[in-house]
């Protein structure tokens, strides 16, 4: 009874940002878990944690799951988290769903921990681990922090353009061969260094993800990999296939082939799907823009008009908000936040509340939708 007395009352327990302390460690264990997964290849268990760090459960994650399925069995719901792959399979499924209030407040209710595949965490979710276990964050920076000085000790000043390539090209293949990282490089006269700092963000496509003649099905819109399921295909990267559905592109061998790291889903290629459209449509209007200027500063910037532009794909207004203080559109006279089309669609409420939210620092920038961005600028073209 003392166990259960403690599990009862511990989920309404808030941490700094008054996120209850359960869900901030619940986004900490399924970050967790699909760390062992991705790094050691192994299937996430819900047998005991090993002492090497493994895809099990300790004591800890345990606990978590319990307090989550009294919650849910208090609120006279059902229980969906008392089973590791249970509870992995809902958290594809936005937190309101099946998680009963006293778990999530109001502005995390739409929010998903897992994308629709279960490959990747979310954005929301990390966000919700380093609430929980701080250092996370740097760990979870310690990959990109990584590829920029790499970039500075072999490229000096030319780091910034290297920077910009490299992105750009990783942007764009989310799925891809060593031999065309070697063949973009060295048509672009860059040295051997920057072929090594971008196959750093790669891994060995999953055997699983070819079908029974060894082959993978890409999406024609942004080269992902499909994923069959339900009786039809979907891109595994959520942003676009929320943006455009699916369509059939290339069937590739998957001999050979890499796929880019599962951390990059929720922080490069979703973002970068809006992204892309934005600089590709202001290239063909004849509207000079660069990709990812200046290591980063912004997305995208149309220097003519000193205008910069942030992509963001992040289902929480609020959190969004905190984020932007130390934005880099700060140093731009004309700054846009942009969310995609689909995540104001699911909350119809979420560029009010965005700009609700804003500090007085940067209440000055405009938050607007993908189409809204494209038919400013367009026409003012």
């Amino acid at each position: 009874m003392e166990f259960a007395e403690s599990v009862s009352n511990r989920p309404v327990e808030e941490g700094a940002e008054g996120i209850p302390w359960v869900l901030g460690a619940l986004g900490d264990l399924l970050v967790r878990l699909h760390a062992a997964s991705s790094r050691g290849g192994e299937a996430i268990s819900g047998a005991p944690r090993r002492s090497d760090g493994g895809s099990g459960l300790g004591e800890i994650d345990r606990r978590v799951m319990a307090c989550l399925s009294w919650a849910q069995i208090q609120a006279g719901m059902t229980d969906t988290c008392s089973e590791v792959h249970h509870l992995m399979e809902w958290a594809r499924v936005p937190l309101g769903e099946w998680l009963p209030k006293s778990v999530v407040p109001e502005d995390w209710r739409l929010c998903c921990l897992l994308d629709a595949s279960g490959d990747c965490y979310t954005f929301e979710c990390m966000d919700l681990a380093v609430e929980h276990r701080p250092e996370l964050d740097s760990q979870q920076r310690a990959m990109f922090r990584q590829f920029r000085e790499d970039l500075r000790e072999s490229f000096g000043s030319e780091q910034a353009d290297a920077y910009s390539f490299a992105r750009e090209f990783i942007v764009r293949h989310p799925v891809t061969h060593p031999d065309s990282i070697v063949t973009a490089c060295r048509r672009a006269r860059w040295t051997p260094a920057l072929e090594r700092a971008i196959s750093s963000f790669y891994r060995p496509l999953p055997e699983h993800w070819a079908d029974r003649d060894g082959k993978v099905q890409l999406c024609a819109h942004c080269g992902q990999a499909g994923e069959w399921g339900g009786g039809d295909w979907r891109c595994r990267t959520p942003a676009c296939s929320e943006a455009r559905g699916w369509k059939a592109g290339a069937a590739m061998p998957s001999a050979g082939l890499l796929r880019t790291h599962p951390a990059l889903v929720p922080f490069w290629h979703n973002p970068g799907i809006d992204e892309l459209l934005v600089y590709d449509t202001l290239i063909s209007r004849g509207i000079e823009a660069r990709l990812y200027p200046d290591l980063d500063t912004v997305d995208v910037d149309v220097p003519a008009l000193n205008l910069g532009i942030d992509l963001k794909y992040v289902r929480n207004a609020r959190r969004l908000a905190q984020t932007l203080e130390k934005a880099g559109l700060h140093r731009y006279p004309t700054a846009y936040v942009v969310v995609p089309d689909a995540v104001v669609f699911a909350d119809r409420k979420y560029l009010a509340t965005l700009k609700v939210h804003l500090s007085a620092r940067a209440s000055r920038f405009k938050c607007v939708s993908t189409t809204e961005l494209l038919r400013e600028l367009t026409r003012a073209d």
